[in-house]
């Protein structure tokens, strides 16, 4: 598969370091991007999975953003390729101010896994990596969603 975007961000060695000697002299460019691979059991969830990804190209989120992506399939394995997103999880207080964002926006399709971790931070924003956590979920049933997560954490 060919994959149409470009990283993130790329990437340089730090070049000469006279304590790293000769092995670790690398000024060499490097891109980071993600690939994962999901086998699903049921063609129907699948199939729901690839709608679900279809849509999230075209939706805008106020204060969230999430990579460029690119998937495949290949029976019942479905495989996207992300833009890597090197930051650090966002912090309770954090996602706890994405609630409009996630729960209550205007659409039956968002994030529903509100994980710490399925949202990274850096100096470009906060930024959604769990990509096919998207889906078309009413604003009820992320409500419950985001309650049960707060009641653990």
């Amino acid at each position: 598969m060919k994959i149409f975007f470009p990283p993130i961000k790329t990437y340089q060695g730090k070049g000469k370091d006279e304590l790293r000697g000769e092995k670790n002299n690398d000024n060499s460019y490097w891109d980071l991007m993600i690939c994962k691979t999901i086998t699903y059991q049921r063609e129907q969830h699948m199939q729901r999975v690839i709608a679900n990804l279809e849509k999230l190209r075209t939706e805008k989120f106020a204060r969230i953003k999430f990579p460029n992506f690119a998937f495949e399939t290949d029976g019942m394995k479905l495989r996207y390729y992300a833009q890597y997103i090197k930051g650090i999880p966002i912090s309770k207080w954090e996602l706890l101010t994405l609630y409009d964002d996630l729960v209550e926006r205007d659409s039956n399709h968002s994030f529903t896994d509100y994980s710490f971790g399925n949202f990274i931070k850096n100096d470009e924003g906060i930024w959604a990596v769990d990509l096919n956590s998207y889906s078309e979920t009413p604003v009820t049933i992320r409500r419950d969603l985001w309650n049960r997560r707060f009641q653990k954490a």
